[in-house]
């Protein structure tokens, strides 16, 4: 409804869970001076010093370092913008941040992240309804990639045919590679190296089951927050996979 009452150039997509900054707005619009840029990415900081904050504050590291290449592969879903020409009505069942993303490129233009278009959000405290939220949202990436799939050829679109794979493919296949490394051990159980392999992985896990079983002191430590978070994001991805593999599409 939004993009069929636009009248201007530049759409700004938010939602209500984060608060931007007061000058957010100027800061994501300034990037669009540059003709090839189509898709700007604020940046939403995380305050918990947990498992999300760490990995949030990794995740936009990785978008500067694709910004200065090329284009980043996914914008902040809570804080992005995109020139109007290039927005056409979303998909049902894609992700739109993603989604974005990829028809800009598709369109022979860049997406960037702006590191001084900033908001701050929020942890989900429960883990629950944060872990069933992650499968949705990979489900509707998973249904957004394999829909624009010639935009993983690297012949044709180069550096961000690179950067989607490594961040965004492999990082959607690393739930088989950890089954992986935590089976072959049992193999090689006759190498001491092996055993110690084997046991720091069991005491990873136990940690994040104690964590989301706030047993103790575990789940307030830094520790306990990194196995916890590490280990749910995988165990969305595993799930995910299940489920598009079952032809599930998810909306909402």
């Amino acid at each position: 409804a939004g993009l069929a009452r636009a009248r201007h150039d530049i759409l700004v997509f938010s939602d209500a869970s984060i608060e931007l900054e007061a000058d957010a707005l100027q800061h994501i619009v300034r990037r669009f001076q540059d003709p090839q840029i189509g898709c700007v990415s604020g940046e939403d900081r995380i305050a918990d010093g947990g498992g999300e904050g760490l990995y949030g504050r990794y995740e936009l590291f990785l978008r500067r370092l694709e910004s200065r290449v090329h284009s980043i592969v996914g914008a902040s879903g809570s804080f992005y913008a995109q020139r109007r020409v290039l927005c056409r009505p979303f998909t049902e069942g894609m992700a739109p941040d993603f989604l974005s993303v990829l028809r800009t490129v598709e369109q022979g233009c860049r997406a960037v992240s702006e590191p001084t278009a900033v908001g701050a959000m929020t942890s989900v405290k429960d883990p629950k309804h944060e872990f069933e939220r992650k499968v949705r949202t990979l489900i509707r990436g998973m249904t957004a990639l394999f829909a624009h799939a010639p935009l993983l050829n690297p012949f044709r679109f180069g550096l961000f045919s690179f950067a989607l794979w490594s961040h965004k493919v492999l990082r959607w296949t690393v739930p088989f590679f950890l089954v992986g490394a935590l089976l072959s051990p049992l193999a090689l159980l006759e190498s001491g190296f092996y055993v110690r392999a084997l046991v720091l992985q069991v005491a990873f896990y136990l940690g994040a089951v104690l964590a989301l079983a706030e047993w103790g002191s575990v789940h307030r430590s830094l520790p306990g927050k990194v196995a916890l978070y590490f280990s749910s994001v995988n165990a969305a991805i595993l799930a995910a996979w299940c489920q598009y593999g079952k032809g599930v599409r998810q909306e909402l």
